[in-house]
């Protein structure tokens, strides 16, 4: 049976000191960033589909009106200038 001494603390006590020190290694530190770049993704693609119905709203609220339309056409160039760009 294993008996918790002193020196089994300090030990202990290091290790954790030692792993804690060593940092997020360069694997983990890329799989962190690819997370943060596919919660953005997701974010903005969510804001894509939001500023889309505010677009169908406002086409339908127009009425055929031409500046009303362009004031649409407008929210469609947000939408397609916020477009997700390829990975390089």
């Amino acid at each position: 049976m294993f008996r918790w001494n002193v020196k089994s603390y300090v030990m202990a006590i290091l290790l954790g000191a030692m792993l804690v020190g060593c940092g997020s290694s360069p694997a983990e530190k890329q799989m962190e960033a690819q997370a943060e770049k596919i919660e953005a993704e997701a974010e903005l693609i969510v804001e894509q589909r939001k500023t889309y119905k505010e677009y169908k709203k406002c086409v339908m609220d127009s009425k055929g009106d031409e500046s009303r339309l362009r004031t649409c056409a407008a929210l469609l160039k947000l939408i397609d200038g916020a477009a997700i760009k390829p990975s390089q």
